[in-house]
């Protein structure tokens, strides 16, 4: 069950790679996948697994933004 309500969904290990400037950061993240978010026009991954590995998460709701802080050691 998510943002949408209950569907059915297939989930996945898959590889994420977030890049900022020169910082790479790589990781592992078990996902779900629905063809429910065709409604929402966009999927949120979760806590465990993604927001976990930033320093911070920012969400600026009116102009669809989320802003991610990499982990110390990676601003530089």
């Amino acid at each position: 069950v998510g943002a949408t309500g209950q569907g059915l969904a297939y989930f996945h290990d898959v590889k994420i790679h977030v890049q900022v400037g020169n910082n790479r950061l790589l990781f592992e993240c078990y996902c779900g996948f629905t063809d429910g978010l065709s409604e929402v026009s966009m999927g949120l991954l979760g806590r465990h697994g993604f927001f976990e590995q930033f320093d911070s998460v920012n969400f600026k709701q009116k102009q669809n933004l989320v802003e991610l802080e990499l982990p110390t050691g990676l601003n530089e």
